[in-house]
């Protein structure tokens, strides 16, 4: 019986060539790059336990890992599927460790252990248009929520809202313009604490009819121009507010981005190292705190380019590490949501993980086994096909 000829040359590499593309764009490392966060108002975390990146121009919403250690070069991190379309909204975490997210006339709460989003409407979200910041009072549960849009007089609304009553209250009192990127809530203080020149507080039991609840401060070491700050989070229990701001030198036109660090305590600043990525203009980055790291993810580098891997700052080294770790496991929080389920069903999770982190790992694992064995068979197949 005669042989059968062999498959013309042309053939054959134009198998092998899609072999190589499926294994390639199959492989987890190249769909983890679809995690290039890039950044926006809307993110939140839960110290030692989630921090949650939504939104931006690529719409995405996935969960860093901040349970476990792991590499800056290979962080731990799972998408949320389903939910609302977040972009540029206003974002918290509840004080059952859920995320909240403000949306136009409505607001949303995320469960990470149920894997389920709950909605509710309030009148008062109607003409909510663009919130700069959302932050929670740990001890009360409220959150507080910024307007960006200013009357005649110059003030700000700002909200209280409350998730187990469902109710939402209208604040009117002047906020301050640094209250957008540098905000962040003081358990030490019980206060909402603007970053700035001065240090601004707002001490919602200080609200009354003849007071508004702010007060300030000139805090040490505080020296020329303010920088611009990014992003602001809260460390050890409130006493430290941490945060990634930009200076930009007018005469050698320059930009630089530090982190600082401001003591509400003792009432001192300090400047640390500069941040490492390039000289250029860094738009909304996300920041996150947890043990002595304080965490850096996404934002916009010169309107071009995303910061594509996250960058960990110790805070009592204060030196950039390659490695996060985290601090000891928190006290049990409660299984309950702060809101009843809704009708939107449960949403599953996708994992992604590297290596170093056993449980992860395994379903890591497990899931390149198919895209593995299908990369051998169209190897295969393209050599005797």
């Amino acid at each position: 019986m005669p042989l059968s000829p062999p498959p013309p040359v042309t053939i054959t590499l134009l198998t092998l060539t899609l072999a190589f593309l499926f294994c390639a764009l199959s492989s987890p490392s190249v769909l983890a790059q679809k995690f290039s966060y890039d950044g926006d108002k809307c993110n939140a975390f839960v110290e030692g336990q989630e921090f949650y990146l939504v939104g931006g121009f690529l719409r995405q919403k996935f969960i860093l890992d901040l349970s476990v250690s792991w590499n800056t070069s290979d962080p731990v991190f799972r998408e949320i599927k389903g939910g609302p379309v977040i972009e540029g909204y206003g974002c918290a975490t509840t004080n059952n460790g859920e995320l909240f997210v403000l949306s136009v006339g409505a607001g949303f709460v995320y469960n990470p252990r149920s894997k389920s989003w709950t909605g509710f409407e309030n009148p008062n979200f109607a003409n909510s248009v663009s919130p700069e910041f959302a932050v929670t009072d740990p001890e009360t549960g409220i959150i507080y929520v910024k307007e960006s849009n200013r009357n005649f007089n110059g003030e700000t609304t700002m909200y209280s809202v409350d998730l187990r009553t469902q109710t939402v209250n209208t604040l009117k009192v002047y906020v301050p313009e640094e209250a957008v990127a540098g905000v962040a809530w003081s358990a030490f203080l019980k206060s909402m604490v603007v970053v700035g020149r001065p240090v601004s507080l707002f001490t919602p039991s200080k609200l009354t009819e003849s007071s508004d609840g702010w007060s300030s401060f000139i805090a040490l070491g505080q020296t020329g121009d303010f920088p611009t700050p990014l992003c602001t989070v809260s460390a050890y229990g409130g006493s430290i507010m941490v945060f990634l701001a930009e200076d930009y030198n007018a005469f050698k036109k320059t930009r630089t981005t530090s982190v600082y660090t401001l003591d509400v305590a003792k009432q001192t600043m300090k400047k640390g190292p500069f941040a490492p990525i390039p000289a250029v203009d860094w738009d909304n980055p996300a920041c996150a705190a947890s043990g002595d790291h304080f965490i850096v993810w996404g934002g916009m580098l010169a309107g071009e380019r995303y910061l594509k891997k996250p960058l960990v700052f110790n805070i009592k080294t204060e030196k950039w590490v390659s490695r996060y770790t985290p601090p000891p496991p928190p006290p049990p929080r409660p299984t309950t949501s702060t809101l009843q389920p809704s009708q939107t069903p449960t949403q599953q999770t996708n994992t992604i993980s590297g290596p170093g982190n056993t449980s992860s790992s395994i379903k890591n694992h497990a899931s390149m086994i198919f895209p593995v064995t299908g990369c051998l068979l169209a190897i295969i197949l393209g050599l005797f096909v």
